[in-house]
């Protein structure tokens, strides 16, 4: 009886009750770019490519992506390509990206103190936009 009641009392306080459900999206610009010319997709800033929400968001796409989502140590190709990368918009890290089969390009403009400048950088460089959803800027390399 004594056992049954510690048991019973155990189990009081870990049930955690009925857990709300919340439904879960993908990004816009993933929905879009889904539908456009197949290609290799990169996310910037590059740090962003890290994250395990973008490796859902880009499931849908059906497109290789750079970056490396839930590993705990680096790649590799990551530790080559991350140095490079990380000074995005630039001639060096757009040439990489071109050497890498990136067709795509998207950025976050939030995450930049003057998402004009970079984007006319971007542009200068060659890329060219094709959308802008919700703060996410598709560029397209060609």
């Amino acid at each position: 009886p004594l056992s049954a009641l510690v048991l019973l009392l155990v189990l009081v306080e870990f049930y955690a009750g009925a857990q709300p459900l919340s439904r879960v999206e993908h990004r816009p610009i993933d929905v879009w770019l889904s539908g456009q010319s197949p290609g290799a997709v990169a996310q910037f800033p590059f740090w962003q490519n890290k994250l395990p929400a973008l490796a859902y968001d880009t499931l849908m796409l059906d497109k290789p992506i750079i970056g490396e989502p839930f590993l705990a140590f680096n790649t590799p190709q990551f530790e080559r390509i991350q140095p490079v990368l990380k000074s995005f918009p630039d001639q060096a890290s757009v040439d990489l990206l071109r050497e890498l089969g990136v067709r795509w390009v998207v950025v976050s403009s939030s995450d930049y103190k003057d998402f004009d400048e970079v984007r006319s950088k971007i542009e200068a460089l060659g890329l060219q936009l094709r959308v802008a959803i919700d703060g996410q800027y598709a560029f397209e390399m060609e």
